[in-house]
């Protein structure tokens, strides 16, 4: 839902920009959601720490990458398909 409001808020930027800034909606909740089930309930869902960059095992820069190219793919369905107001 975030990335739809997103893309509709920001009707005219560039697909590019809009990965981008999906990518980084998705790795903040995935941060938020990690520090929780990982680290506070302590069930292990994902843990990146063998991966450089990572921040406590939750997110790292090789999954913001992958998460670009899925956003990528978003944005250009609603360049595509725009859904109307």
């Amino acid at each position: 839902m975030t990335l739809h409001y997103f893309n509709q808020q920001f009707p005219h930027t560039s697909v590019l920009l809009k990965a981008a800034g999906g990518a980084v909606i998705i790795t903040i909740y995935e941060f938020a959601v990690g520090l929780v089930v990982n680290l506070w309930y302590g069930w292990k869902v994902w843990d990146y720490s063998l991966l450089p960059g990572n921040i406590l095992g939750q997110v790292c820069p090789i999954f913001t990458g992958l998460w670009f190219f899925l956003c990528l793919g978003l944005a250009l369905v609603y360049k595509l398909y725009p859904h109307p107001r």
